[in-house]
């Protein structure tokens, strides 16, 4: 079964590798960022979501950023970065026990320039989407690995995200202005 998903997770991971692929994908997930802003949607999930989270529970943290991968190529962004910022948390608190490969790393940073750009397009959701997902984490044990192991590494797992979510709250305007020169310098790119 691991070499099946692995195999699907590779052929996932290349279709993104595509460099026309991956420009239809980040034009597709401005115009969901936009949608989002424009019907006040922020931060909204899918009423599935706590499903697909409940059955990634008892899997390693690499199957979150493969779940992630499936989302994005069903175009359900917000869920996809859900469970990117999610599997990561679980990631930092599970790496107290074991480590990652260098592949594994490499495959997880190229999902996450993707999930950042597109939660980079609309600061107000990137905020939500941290908070939703290190609530989860925070509200619920991992099976694979309890917090019971080492309950202070597992609410320190969320420092990085949480504070980042502070920070984009505090200095919103700034963000804002920042991520959306460089939306318009990727727009600008594909025009040529």
């Amino acid at each position: 079964m691991k070499k099946i998903t692995s195999f699907i997770s590779l052929l996932l991971f290349t279709t993104f590798a595509n460099s026309q692929n991956l420009d239809s994908i980040y034009v597709k997930f401005y115009a969901y960022s936009d949608y989002l802003k424009s019907n006040a949607k922020i931060g909204e999930l899918n009423k599935y979501l706590p499903t697909i989270a409940t059955k990634l529970n008892t899997l390693s943290p690499k199957e979150y950023i493969n779940e992630a991968v499936i989302l994005l190529k069903k175009e359900q962004f917000n869920e996809a970065s859900f469970i990117f910022i999610l599997g990561s948390v679980r990631w930092k608190y599970y790496e107290n026990f074991s480590k990652f490969t260098t592949k594994e790393y490499d495959q997880k940073k190229e999902i996450e320039s993707i999930i950042t750009a597109f939660l980079r397009s609309n600061v107000r959701n990137f905020a939500a989407i941290i908070k939703a997902a290190t609530h989860y984490h925070l509200a619920n044990d991992y099976a694979f690995c309890s917090r019971k192991k080492k309950p202070l590494y597992y609410d320190e797992a969320v420092g990085f995200y949480s504070r980042l979510g502070e920070q984009i709250v505090i200095n919103e305007a700034y963000f804002t202005n920042m991520w959306s020169k460089e939306r318009r310098d990727f727009e600008n790119d594909l025009k040529k």
